[in-house]
């Protein structure tokens, strides 16, 4: 997955910057961002840091999903489940 943002630091001087993630997954945590291009940087030198940390995925707090039918209840607990439709 890429972060692209757009930047304008002296008027008229649009810079779109495009960064992609060191680490892939979905687990929480921060990760590192790499800068992975730049449109029309030919007036700017660009460095970004190592050990950024620029990108979170933070935990949802007390996070539940229910979903009730007739008689049946079900609490998502982040377990996978089937759910199967009687007559």
């Amino acid at each position: 997955a890429t972060i692209t943002g757009t930047v304008e630091y002296v008027t008229g001087d649009v810079l779109t910057l495009t960064f992609t993630r060191e680490e892939q997954g979905e687990d929480v945590g921060t990760y590192d961002l790499k800068l992975a291009s730049v449109s029309d940087s030919k007036n700017y030198t660009l460095t970004i840091p190592a050990n950024n940390k620029w990108f979170e995925i933070t935990q949802v707090a007390n996070l539940s999903v229910s979903a009730s039918a007739s008689n049946a209840n079900i609490t998502y607990t982040g377990k996978d489940i089937t759910i199967v439709k009687a007559y």
